[in-house]
């Protein structure tokens, strides 16, 4: 487990289950009072290629907003949503800073899903 100097609420986000080739919302998150979202994703391929991880956030629980990365190239700067992919089978960390209210991770599969299990679980606190 990582060091947050006080963890808040943990909460398992997707109970271990077979993916599916359509993006699936887990349980939200309520980061209320913290600045650091950990999650702890344990992913089996199966027959699958990968699988892609969505965050989201929100202020109210109702109008979301995907997570977004930059690229700059020749004077223009571009979003893009931001994905997170795994293509192996494996137990993986992903430490987040926060500074909505409530944050919502979805996730799907690529390819053939038999075989495959996703399970998450998070921490939010203080780091």
């Amino acid at each position: 487990m990582i060091q947050l100097a006080k963890i808040f609420r943990t909460l398992t986000v997707r109970a271990s289950s077979i993916l599916t080739n359509a993006y699936v919302a887990g349980e939200e998150i309520d980061a209320k009072d913290c600045n650091t979202l950990v999650l702890y994703v344990n992913y089996t391929g199966g027959s699958l290629t990968s699988t892609d991880i969505k965050i989201s956030y929100s202020y109210d629980a109702s109008t979301w907003y995907q997570e977004s990365m930059t690229a700059a190239a020749t004077g223009t700067t571009t979003q893009y949503e931001n994905i997170h992919k795994f293509s192996s089978d494996g137990s993986y960390r992903l430490k987040i800073p926060v500074l909505d209210r409530f944050v919502k991770i979805e996730s799907i599969g690529n390819g053939t899903v038999t075989g495959s299990l996703l399970a998450i679980s998070s921490y939010v606190g203080i780091a």
